[in-house]
């Protein structure tokens, strides 16, 4: 199976089916098949909830990176609570409205925390150019105003 230290980066889910159901089929104590015996591992969830719910949808190359990060905070590698493939791929859309509900938690707190953030910091910017007399931009204005007038 995968180990912990397992990157998103480099995963292929080509490879981790194969290694699914070679390590299913030699330590298979069940006798079933591996379906029923191995189960999708957190890459491929954060993979089929991206191209199932996000990718495709007009989404700049920043907000798809800020929606990746954000699953994997919601889907973490050493999540491993996703059932057999047989059961993700019957009962999935259970587990895709948790994930997607988390998911909205998370990005409306970055989102939120953004706002109020620049805000604040365009507020701030703004008041120590031009506060009068003492602003970083109050000489150089009063300079071109009284050269222009």
């Amino acid at each position: 199976m995968i180990d912990d230290h397992w990157v998103y980066a480099n995963y292929s889910p080509a490879q981790e089916t194969r290694n699914a159901m070679n390590h299913a089929r030699l330590n298979s104590t069940t006798g079933g098949p591996w379906y029923e015996s191995t189960g999708p591992c957190s890459p491929q969830v954060r993979d089929d909830v991206y191209n199932k719910y996000f990718k495709g949808k007009n989404n700049s190359e920043k907000r798809s990176i800020d929606i990746q990060n954000i699953l994997i905070d919601v889907v973490p590698n050493h999540r491993k609570d996703f059932g057999s493939y047989r059961g993700y791929s019957m009962w999935g859309g259970e587990l895709h409205n948790r994930i997607k509900i988390e998911f909205a938690k998370k990005y409306a707190q970055m989102y939120r925390s953004k706002r109020i953030r620049d805000k604040c910091i365009k507020e701030w910017v703004i008041d120590r150019l031009y506060r009068f007399p003492n602003g970083l931009r109050v000489p150089k204005l009063r300079e071109e105003f009284y050269n222009n007038a």
